[in-house]
């Protein structure tokens, strides 16, 4: 299992501002069309997108941490 807080580089403790910003930054970073010649920054892409999509809504947070 990937661990949505590694993937993020995140603490358990981030607060949603933080999980927000850590996204954008890495998201320009790692985004496919910034890396063409990386056969896995489509895949690397999706993980950020779900962990930012696990830790941003709280209830799937609270699930996540559970």
């Amino acid at each position: 299992d990937v661990d949505s807080y590694d993937v993020l580089g995140l603490r358990r403790t981030a607060a949603a501002i933080q999980i927000k910003a850590r996204f954008r930054q890495l998201a320009l970073l790692k985004h496919p069309d910034k890396n063409p010649d990386s056969p896995n920054a489509t895949l690397e892409f999706q993980l950020l997108q779900t962990a930012y999509s696990t830790l941003i809504d709280p209830d799937r947070r609270r699930d996540y941490d559970e």
